[in-house]
């Protein structure tokens, strides 16, 4: 079974940030851990991938550099190609993939994890939400 996600989903630092916060659930069963830690590395992959692409992307607009030790960042994007850039970012951020893993199951996660419901959210793309028994999630306030 494969996720299908966008480099969008990805491009949110507390996505990987709420994956290993799962991780870190102490009573979590080892079948569901060993899951959680097979799609935290297949989406670090892709998260590399991503960021070198746009590193890619940013260069092609971005003048040469006279430090060769020294990437090239959006804000040395001149102006007049700032717009070209954008749309090619977007771009780049709509293409979807394929991540060759299970999604992770709510209903083996509800009872053993705390999560914040801007969490729950950020982790939907690799999420399944099937109807639990009892109550719903178990949502906590950020801090």
């Amino acid at each position: 079974m494969s996720l299908t996600l966008t480099f969008k989903d990805l491009n949110v630092p507390e996505f990987m940030d709420a994956l290993a916060q799962i991780d870190t659930c102490p009573t979590l069963p080892v079948k569901v851990m060993c899951k959680v830690n097979k799609v935290m590395k297949r989406v670090d992959d892709e998260v590399k991938t991503a960021r070198t692409l746009f590193q890619k992307l940013v260069t092609k607009y971005a003048p040469p550099s006279t430090d060769p030790k020294k990437a090239a960042t959006i804000r040395d994007i001149p102006e007049d190609k700032r717009a070209d850039f954008e749309a090619e970012a977007d771009e780049l951020m709509a293409q979807t993939f394929q991540v060759e893993c299970q999604p992770l199951e709510f209903t083996e996660l509800e009872s053993h994890c705390k999560l914040s419901p801007r969490q729950v959210r950020l982790l939907s793309p690799v999420m399944n939400f099937t109807e639990a028994k009892d109550a719903g999630p178990q949502l906590v306030k950020n801090s």
